[in-house]
């Protein structure tokens, strides 16, 4: 890490862009070019830096409203900000990776040091604090920090920089953090933490060292030490309320009921009063509903928030008695070991399930022993009030490490009614695609088709409905619902349309004609719709790599003509009695699954069109809307069936007439030529794979 761990390094890094050669840095390119650097971005090492939100930290602390201004005789910046502190949010990977995380990543906005989003101090101050991840202006922010910090004295850095070079709060930006997995790590950050204010704490009087070990006045103002005095009440809470409640129920006068209540009453409060505003939306308004499911799965997560808290309230008081005794101990005795550090990355390696009990159950165990002999001496008769709380400590690291395990994902397949489901919803999305995405629109899919209260199709397209378009097609062929020749066709005639279109530097327009192949004006490029076309092109040619490895018919093809017919019984309702025997027929060639052979697909499919055929014969030639859609489906079984039938005799053309012919043939050979000609007929008559009907 360097000299001084990180305020160290970013003091040697700043001298280095202002042209020192003693620092303990290496570097290979001309030093020289680093003098023009203005700005600084610190990051974690597991922090995401989205795109432009560095830029936009340039412009914001360009503005002349922002700029720092250096006060000389305070010594520090009094007006603008040398430092910028976006919001900080947690990863959706990290808050997935534990039961722990996922509970405490809703914790958003209530601890600074785990993420910053609304802040009191800037909110009321016009200042808010700097959490180590955030841009900072160098001049200034060496000018404000130059000698004020004696040598391997502070841990706790990020604080007191933002104290001395002041920091604004740019909730407008946001970066990415990640959030411990496990408790044993978070604790032991928390300790850390504690440490590190309270190595601080003298910066809350009016006499300080500087970096020589001199008294000098102490120019901070009162707000900025009452930030100092706020970090140091946050690490007493924990002592704090379980001395109270061990008071209160062994020694302090009044029911110990009450003073439990009381003491519960202060861990709640904070975390739920900000959601009350969430209960109380205006009645009528249209986002009523969802703000309150909303605020409802906050105030489980903040409940198991509490819980939690609450069992591991004695091993909390422990780390952090624990971590003022050894701050005080290092400070005022033996001045060693003050830059105690070890990385994010490391706590998370060494939270295993032996730390846990080591470092959680014996700590908690003494103190859940010690109340518990206090209680039996002093109150007996408060035992009521206080077991519960005895055996929740008590189980308190079994707990930790429950609520510490990896989520492993599961992979639970959906049951029959489920899958039905899905797929009737499938088909009928793929009824759209199939029915307006064809050569009156150039093979490119229409914005939408409104029905009411007339039929409308809006004749207007998109990037991101071209690439869904894509997509749609590939997902019809997995769920059988096209052939693979089929599937060429119609992929290859809407790339020939794409080709068609007017680009602009190579970027396709955000709207277009479909019956026209012309933007629609005023014309503009969408970053958003053109990312999501070359995503979603991405995937059609992954897609497309895996078509060879693909059979040419299988079971999905099966499905494809279940779904069609289930839609065609949903359609005939029972209406029609010749149509429904005819549409269970169609059902039962269907249950023996795939055939094996190209021959009984062959089959199958003639069979499939034929039955088809007679349901459209059995309909009757009138004009009722309930019939239409017993025709379209009606049309669509007969078309698909005709279509495969149409593919596997081009494909694979040796499937049908020879085979018959061979077994006459067969009957009259010799038992070696009888072998090598019922070879022959199993190579002809087999499902081959799309990459393979070429070679055949």
């Amino acid at each position: 890490m360097g000299w001084e761990r990180k305020r160290g390094k970013l003091h040697e890094f700043n001298r280095l862009l202002r042209g020192a050669r003693d620092t303990s840095f290496m570097f290979v390119t001309d030093p020289e070019s680093l003098k023009n650097i203005r700005y600084v971005i610190t990051l974690d090492s597991d922090t995401q830096l989205p795109r432009d939100a560095a830029r936009g930290l340039v412009g914001f602390i360009t503005h002349p409203l922002n700029r720092p201004h250096f006060d000389s005789q305070a010594r520090r910046i009094t007006r603008g900000y040398a430092i910028l502190q976006p919001r900080v949010g947690i990863s959706l990977e990290s808050a997935s990776r534990s039961y722990f995380a996922r509970i405490f990543s809703g914790s958003k906005g209530i601890d600074p040091y785990i993420t910053a989003g609304s802040d009191v101090y800037q909110d009321l101050f016009g200042e808010g604090i700097f959490t180590g991840k955030g841009l900072y202006d160098v001049d200034a922010f060496e000018a404000a920090l130059a000698s004020r910090v004696p040598e391997n004295s502070i841990l706790s850095h990020d604080l007191l920089e933002s104290l001395f070079a002041r920091t604004g709060l740019v909730t407008e930006i946001q970066v990415l953090d990640d959030l411990p997995s496990y408790y044993g790590g978070y604790s032991r950050r928390q300790q850390r933490w504690a440490r590190g204010d309270w190595q601080i704490a003298r910066w809350v009087f009016p006499r300080v060292p500087d970096a020589n070990g001199v008294i000098q006045h102490n120019t901070l103002p009162l707000i900025s030490r009452w930030k100092i005095l706020d970090n140091l009440r946050r690490s007493l809470i924990a002592p704090a309320t379980l001395l109270l409640l061990a008071a209160g129920w062994a020694l302090l006068p009044g029911s110990p009921l009450a003073w439990t209540m009381f003491a519960l009453f202060s861990l709640c409060f904070p975390a739920y009063a900000r959601l009350i505003p969430s209960f109380f939306q205006i009645p009528g308004s249209p986002n009523r509903s969802s703000q309150i499911r909303h605020a409802w799965e906050d105030l489980l997560t903040n409940t198991a928030q509490i819980l939690f808290t609450i069992a591991v309230l004695p091993h909390q008081a422990y780390l952090m008695a624990t971590a003022i005794a050894r701050t005080a101990y290092r400070k005022l005795i033996s001045h060693r070991h003050l830059l105690d550090w070890v990385t994010a990355a490391q706590v998370e390696r060494g939270a295993n399930l032996r730390s846990l009990f080591l470092a959680v159950m014996w700590p908690t165990l003494l103190i859940v022993t010690s109340v518990a002999a206090i209680l039996m001496l002093a109150r007996p008769g408060a035992t009521i009030v206080v077991l519960p709380f005895l055996l929740a400590w008590t189980i308190s690291p079994l707990v930790a490490h429950w609520i510490s395990r990896p989520v492993t994902p599961r992979h639970q397949p959906l049951d029959a009614a489920d899958s039905h489901y899905a797929r009737r919803i499938a088909r009928l999305t793929w009824r759209f695609f199939e029915t307006f995405a064809g050569p009156d629109d150039n093979w490119l899919p229409p914005d939408n088709f409104q029905e009411d209260p007339q039929p409308v199709l809006a004749h207007r397209t998109s990037p991101t409905n071209i690439g869904l378009f894509l997509l749609s097609t590939l997902a019809a062929y997995d769920l059988g619902y096209l052939g693979f020749s089929e599937l060429v066709r119609r992929l290859d005639l809407t790339f020939g349309s794409l080709q068609k279109l007017p680009r602009y530097r190579g970027h396709y327009f955000n709207w277009y004609d479909t019956q026209m192949l012309q933007p629609v004006a005023p014309h503009y490029i969408s970053t958003v719709d053109s990312g999501n076309l070359a995503g979603h092109l991405i995937a059609v040619e992954q897609a497309c790599l895996d078509l060879p490895s693909q059979p040419l018919l299988g079971l999905s093809a099966i499905n494809g003509f279940s779904d069609v017919l289930g839609l065609l019984s949903e359609a005939n309702s029972g209406q029609i009695h010749e149509v429904q025997e005819e549409i269970n027929l169609c059902a039962r060639l269907l249950t023996g699954g795939a055939p094996a052979t190209a021959s009984l697909w062959l089959s199958l499919l003639t069979s499939l069109e034929h039955r088809a055929a007679r349901i459209r014969n059995l309909i009757p030639e009138m004009e009722r809307s309930d019939l239409e859609e017993l025709r379209f489906w009606t049309d669509a079984l007969e078309r698909n069936a005709a279509l495969l039938r149409v593919e596997l005799e081009t494909l694979v053309p040796a499937a049908a007439p020879w085979t018959a012919e061979l077994t006459h043939i067969i009957a009259r050979c010799s038992k070696e030529a009888a072998s090598s000609w019922r070879s022959l007929i199993t190579d002809l008559d087999r499902i081959p794979s799309d990459a393979s009907c070429e070679r055949l």
